[in-house]
């Protein structure tokens, strides 16, 4: 007996493709609808602890937004390149909570929206973004540059164009109080100078008293008209909510014993 194992024409295989086609398409329109109506920028529980630890100095009474700035602000061992790497962490971690509050916002567990509204609302009291942030961290460079000028060799012999070069940075400010303040320190310093050379070409109690009244006001111009640079700046100060690290307790505590539930 001899069996004809062929297929009729237009038969099974035939049939068979079609099927297997069909499934395939079903499938893959079944992916593709899974991808898009999955939000791409779903909050994630990865996300609600990213913002707890980039707000985790709010737990230590004597820390405040973008605080190694404000601690090395006059610290002349740090040069201008390396003391702008901490002005730029601050305004990249300032950008990250914007972009981590953007994606929570979303999230929609009533118990979450609760913690999470009121630590919000302490954040939005309590820190500076965007705009005012960036001004706020150019000025702290600019007096950090200042600093540094103030700090090379002070000479008797310096020249006026000496002299402009280290009130620079302030005479080239957008800022009044800055501007201001530099004319008067670069005048003052040149005047203490001036006395100090009419001084040793002149010996007596008339170049010596010129030179002490010089001396006197750069001291008085320091002590009563120096810009307080702390506050021009909202960064740097103690978060004038109290309850600011309670709430950022409770946020986290929230999200510790409740994230399969949340996200």
């Amino acid at each position: 007996i001899v069996l004809d194992m062929s297929q009729p024409k237009g038969g099974i295989n035939k049939k068979l493709l079609a099927i297997i086609s069909g499934v395939v398409l079903v499938a893959v329109i079944a992916v593709v609808a899974v991808i898009f109506l999955i939000p791409k920028d779903r909050a994630t529980r990865e996300d609600a602890e990213e913002l707890y630890s980039l707000l985790s100095w709010v737990s230590d009474p004597s820390s405040a937004q973008c605080s190694a700035a404000i601690y090395r602000l006059e610290n002349t061992y740090y040069t201008s390149e390396s003391y702008q790497e901490s002005t730029n962490a601050c305004r990249e971690d300032a950008s990250k909570i914007k972009q981590l509050i953007a994606r929570l916002d979303k999230v929609q567990d009533n118990g979450f929206k609760q913690v999470y509204g009121e630590l919000k609302t302490a954040i939005n009291d309590n820190m500076v973004f965007g705009e005012e942030l960036d001004s706020e961290l150019k000025l702290l460079e600019i007096w950090h540059q200042w600093v540094l000028n103030l700090n090379q060799e002070m000479s008797q012999y310096q020249t006026k164009k000496d002299i402009e070069g280290i009130v620079a940075p302030l005479i080239d400010s957008n800022n009044d109080t800055f501007k201001e303040f530099g004319k008067e320190w670069g005048e003052k310093r040149y005047e203490i100078i001036r006395t100090s050379l009419d001084l040793e070409v002149i010996p007596g109690s008339d170049s010596k008293g010129a030179y002490d009244a010089a001396i006197a006001d750069m001291e008085e111009l320091l002590e009563e008209e120096a810009p307080d640079i702390r506050e021009m700046v909202k960064i740097g100060t103690a978060p004038k909510d109290s309850g600011f690290s309670v709430k950022l307790a409770s946020y986290e505590s929230y999200v510790e014993e409740n994230y399969e539930k949340v996200f």
